[in-house]
């Protein structure tokens, strides 16, 4: 409910302000007073309507501004202000701009003024209501009192029927269509049971491909060791040679040891020798030069035994080394060969 007006140059209003009480408020005068101005002032607060500045009072200065201010019981208040470059409105909220011939939404929620509260008696306006049929009237009491929400729920109730009844029917077609989309394809079931028969194969045929593969393994396992068995089929004559070997070897530790002890024997007679020549006994020794001689020569054919004793006793070693790895290798093909006894040959079916 509006409580108060204030009004600054608008039409002949120069400065006014009424106070307004809370029931039926009348605004008496004489013609042309400005009675109507204030219903129009109103219209302009609240509808942004009359526009342009035909309502500007004659009195106001350029830089002066038409004001109207509009204060309610539940406390809000509107003001519009018009003047030069300026035309807004000012409500609790802020400065909001007036523009073309729309009202801010902030505005229209303070006022909540409709088009049926705002009537007069201007001449270039019909009296409210006198002149409507009474269906007219009817509806604009039903608008007041709220009963036209009635007839727009029937309305909105109608289109939304014929929108419900219109999407069914499509959900109807779709569903038709659908169902011979579905009759068509009815070969799919078949298709489908046919493609988990044929996986189901695949993972058989994968499974003996698999078997395959590592049968296929084993017999080229079993081939490379039949050929590592073929390059060791003497092994065992090598084995017995070295045997040999090694009791050479100990006839050889013997010989070596009695040459050591000619060795020594003949380095005492060289340093005998070297004490005969300095003594009276000379003559003696050189009697028995021929037998040094002979001694010497054997000596020397006993470092040729030795040196060959010693090349025999490198290639006893070598050998030796060779069959230390021949044995490896055997041990190894030997295990490898345990490892698959008893499997059955993938070629001929034989047990190997």
């Amino acid at each position: 409910m509006i409580n108060e007006i204030e009004i600054t140059g608008f039409q002949g209003h120069k400065e006014s302000s009424l106070s307004l009480g809370p029931k039926v408020n009348v605004i008496v005068g004489k013609s042309d007073s400005g009675k109507s101005s204030v219903i129009r002032l109103l219209s302009w607060v609240f509808k942004n309507r009359p526009k342009g500045d035909s309502f500007r009072n004659n009195d106001l200065g350029k830089k002066d501004f038409v004001t109207g201010s509009v204060a309610f019981d539940d406390d809000g208040w509107i003001i519009r202000k018009k003047g030069g470059t300026t035309n807004h409105y000012e409500i609790e909220s802020g400065v909001l701009k007036a523009l073309r011939t729309d009202v801010p939404t902030e505005v229209s929620e303070i006022s909540r003024i409709q088009d049926v509260n705002m009537q007069s008696q201007h001449p270039t306006q019909q009296y409210f209501m006198l002149t409507e049929s009474p269906g007219q009237v009817a509806k604009q009491f039903n608008k007041v009192v709220g009963l036209t929400i009635i007839d727009d729920a029937l309305i909105s109730i109608n289109a939304l029927t014929r929108f419900t009844k219109n999407k069914c029917d499509s959900a109807n077609e779709t569903i038709k269509t659908h169902e011979k989309k579905i009759e068509d394809l009815g070969w799919t079931l078949q298709a489908s049971l046919s493609m988990d028969y044929m996986v189901k194969e695949r993972k058989i045929i994968d499974h003996k491909i698999d078997q395959s593969d590592l049968l296929c393994d084993i017999v080229e396992e079993y081939e490379a060791m039949q050929v590592k068995y073929k390059k060791l089929a003497g092994l065992t004559q090598a084995r017995k040679d070295l045997l040999v070997l090694y009791d050479s070897a100990g006839i050889i530790d013997q010989k070596q040891h009695e040459v050591n002890i000619i060795c020594d024997i003949v380095n005492d007679i060289k340093f005998i020798d070297k004490k005969l020549v300095s003594t009276t006994t000379l003559k003696k020794a050189v009697s028995q030069i021929p037998v040094l001689f002979e001694q010497e020569e054997a000596q020397e054919e006993m470092n040729i035994k030795l040196n060959n004793l010693s090349a025999l006793t490198k290639q006893l070693k070598r050998n030796q080394e060779y069959l230390d790895d021949w044995e490896k290798e055997i041990k190894d093909l030997q295990k490898e060969w345990d490892a698959h006894t008893g499997e059955s040959c993938p070629l001929c079916g034989g047990t190997i």
